[in-house]
């Protein structure tokens, strides 16, 4: 990876970051992840881990709440192809019920930021499993300027990316606090943000509509397959 003016020093072996548990109870934990030295492994190495964490910790779906999810993914594939086939059932119930994370940028990396980003990781099935409230982690959203409702465990992890060179940082429990810089400037980042999205779409209402990239033209099962696949390596890239 390349390393710029003023990008950070050679990344160690193993990195840490935080594990906030939802039940208040609980104290917040340092974990420490090994870093592997290939920059393709190191990409997917945090989300492979918590991947592993959530099945372990929440298990899957009791036999309503599966129902329930492929249900819902059912009706979501009849309303977008009401002309075509039905789908696969074996191929439905993987990308319904497959575990992956959700990832919330906290702060982004940009180059206001020297490209260094902060990220919380979530159980992106967390509402569908029942998980309770993370109060804690909800609250530092919310200190970051962004409205989230964190469901079940939750980790956050800091990293240098350029988009051209990534390499993982220390992030400890020392580092929450409304009171740290890196907070002051995510609330800043997220404020600016919003207010840029706020007006990219008044500028897309006067304009009118844009073309918009579309898929190739793929079967239902097919689009099913790519959907599973999207899904899974756009976790495993952080």
């Amino acid at each position: 990876a390349r390393r710029g003016v003023g990008a950070p020093p050679p990344m160690p072996s193993v990195v840490t970051y935080v594990l906030i548990p939802a039940d208040d109870a609980e104290q917040i934990r340092e974990m420490e992840l090994a870093v592997p030295d290939k920059l393709e492994e190191n990409l997917g190495a945090l989300t492979k881990a918590l991947n592993s964490y959530y099945a372990q910790k929440t298990g899957g779906f009791n036999p309503e709440q599966r129902e329930a999810m492929i249900a819902a993914m059912r009706q979501q594939v009849a309303e977008k192809n009401k002309d075509g086939p039905p789908p696969d059932e074996e191929m439905l119930s993987q990308v319904a019920l497959s575990q992956t994370v959700d990832i919330v940028q906290l702060l982004p990396a940009t180059p206001a930021t020297e490209w260094v980003g902060v990220s919380m990781y979530v159980d992106d099935k967390g509402v569908a499993k029942g998980l309770p409230t993370n109060r804690r982690a909800s609250e530092i959203c919310r200190q970051c300027g962004l409205s989230v409702e964190v469901m079940g465990d939750a980790f956050v992890a800091k990293a240098w990316d350029d988009q051209e060179g990534f390499e993982r940082q220390n992030f400890r429990a020392s580092d929450l606090g409304s009171d740290k810089e890196w907070v002051k400037s995510a609330r800043l980042c997220n404020e600016n943000r919003g207010s840029v999205n706020d007006a990219a779409q008044k500028l897309a209402a006067l304009n009118g509509p844009t073309n918009t990239w579309a898929e190739p033209n793929l079967t239902l099962n097919e689009r099913l397959e790519r959907a599973g696949t999207l899904r899974a390596n756009g976790t495993e890239c952080f």
